[in-house]
């Protein structure tokens, strides 16, 4: 089961087992960890180590192969996330002193210390989540706002009470600002207001970068 976060919908974050080889896995099961997408070269090396293998689909016979890896192939854990980011990894066995987690799932305790490296990698994004929500629907809101006026317009209203309705504007400041309709407005007009999903303005990607 992986970490998810309230304003970081888009980011879900995991432990990867990591092996002596370098490969990494979130996947487990009861006698190991579960690597689901090796090439078969890879998975004849895995099993002349003696290494589980068994089919994906047990009842067809041209079904993809898994690899199980046994506990004590993983040399440590590692946090992750969907988005890629990858984190601090923790030893199973620690090169001084500390417990050794040797041979066994990833402990609560480790798991615990990884999921706070996730959850500082969200942090930036969950802080600046209000001003992106607070941004899409202000650029909605214009879009109302041009369709209300269009709607206006083509009902005779002036633009003098128009920009009377808009904060005191002089009738040349409202021509200028919604004189020009766009398509998205024409539609919106036509949907009696409301803003079609398909044009609703989409909140920008947040790769986590946190330069000034």
């Amino acid at each position: 089961m992986g970490w998810t976060h309230d304003g970081a919908e888009d980011h879900e974050g995991y432990v990867t087992c990591v092996l002596a080889d370098g490969r990494g896995t979130s996947a487990s099961t009861g006698g190991g960890v579960l690597l689901m997408r090796e090439p078969p070269e890879q998975i004849e090396l895995d099993r002349q180590a003696g290494w589980e293998i068994r089919p994906a689909d047990p009842g067809n016979a041209n079904s993809r192969l898994y690899v199980v890896a046994p506990w004590d192939a993983v040399v440590a854990w590692q946090s992750a996330c969907d988005c890629g980011w990858h984190g601090r990894s923790i030893k199973t066995t620690p090169e001084s002193e500390g417990e050794s987690y040797f041979g066994q799932p990833c402990p609560e305790i480790v798991e615990n210390a990884l999921m706070e490296d996730w959850s500082a990698h969200v942090r930036p994004m969950i802080a600046t989540q209000e001003i992106a929500e607070l941004w899409r629907e202000a650029r909605e809101l214009d879009l109302r706002l041009a369709a209300a006026v269009q709607k206006q317009r083509q009902a005779g209203i002036s633009w003098a009470k128009i920009g009377q309705a808009a904060g005191g504007m002089t009738a040349q400041g409202a021509q200028q600002r919604w004189g020009t309709s766009s398509i998205d407005v024409e539609r919106v007009l036509r949907a009696g207001g409301v803003v079609p999903h398909d044009i609703r303005p989409q909140l920008p990607e947040h790769r986590g970068d946190d330069s000034a």
